[in-house]
């Protein structure tokens, strides 16, 4: 199993940013139903960042859905409709782990 974490900053205006990820959360597992996916905010440390860890069966499904995934318009709409809530002044992090 392959693990991804992306990690972003957010704005003030995190409750809006917040239900636009459930949403499309939803979308994504129903569109690619090969990965799961959990967006998620820390509870300790460093505020200001929200994560979304997905799960892939290989690194294989990972490039092949990350491939339809920056094609897909849905998602691309949803990125431009909430850019606002991101906070660009925090770099985006991604972070790949492979289950043992």
């Amino acid at each position: 199993m392959i693990y991804h974490v992306r990690e972003y900053g957010y704005t003030e205006n995190y409750a809006e940013l917040f239900k636009g990820l459930a949403e499309i959360n939803e979308y994504i597992e129903k569109t690619y139903p090969e990965v799961t996916s959990t967006p998620m905010y820390n509870l300790d440390g460093e505020r200001g960042r929200v994560y979304i860890l997905s799960s892939y069966p290989s690194m294989g499904v990972y490039e092949k859905v990350n491939d339809q995934m920056d094609k897909d318009e849905t998602i691309a709409a949803f990125m431009m409709k909430h850019m606002e809530n991101i906070n660009l002044n925090v770099p985006v992090v991604d972070h790949f782990y492979k289950g043992i």
